[in-house]
């Protein structure tokens, strides 16, 4: 299987999981009066928990991202962070802050080299470096669609939340690895 089937893939989920979530908030197929629009709905909650969505989401949280991808992740993003401060800075401010035109180049070159880093190469390499990188953010995205279905899946629903934590231990090395970059999706 080729990186575009698999990133094709990985945008259906995305599509399905972001779906989820419209209809466990009452913003998808929203056809009874009593329910209120954009709320979370017990019986949908309930539902999704039933049908084991709950497992199957945190299964893939489990398998769908590795320590490595994470550490490499968490690098680029580090680096794309750096790059996009460095950028926004003009050759003014540079000369402004430190006029010795030997500590600008040194400057320059750093983010040329950074962001040659983070661009395709012409080489065969850096394009596929590139395309995994861009795959690796993908797979990010959609575990943080899945931690916040999750999450509305046990908002404000007791049996849901202790459902959940007693599942945490099947996928804690990602809690724990990714806790920088997931940090904005607390379940319970």
């Amino acid at each position: 299987m080729t990186i575009d089937e698999l990133t094709r893939k990985l945008d259906a989920s995305i599509t399905c999981v972001k779906d989820l979530d419209l209809f466990c908030n009452n913003k998808l197929f929203n056809a009874s009066p009593d329910q209120k629009y954009g709320e979370a709905n017990s019986f949908r909650q309930k539902l999704l928990r039933e049908q084991f969505f709950v497992d199957i989401l945190i299964m893939m949280l489990r398998e769908l991202v590795t320590k490595k991808e994470l550490e490499t992740y968490e690098t680029h993003s580090k680096l794309q962070k750096f790059i996009n401060n460095y950028s926004s800075l003009n050759l003014k401010d540079i000369s402004r802050v430190n006029s010795e035109t030997e500590e600008n180049k040194k400057g320059l070159i750093l983010g040329d080299y950074a962001k040659r880093d983070l661009e395709p190469s012409r080489g065969d390499n850096g394009r596929l470096e590139y395309e995994n990188i861009k795959f690796i953010q993908k797979k990010i995205k959609l575990c943080h669609h899945i931690y916040s279905l999750i999450k509305n899946i046990c908002k404000n629903n007791y049996d849901n939340e202790i459902y959940t934590f007693n599942l945490i231990p099947l996928f804690l090395i990602q809690v724990i690895e990714g806790s920088d970059l997931f940090s904005n999706s607390h379940i319970v």
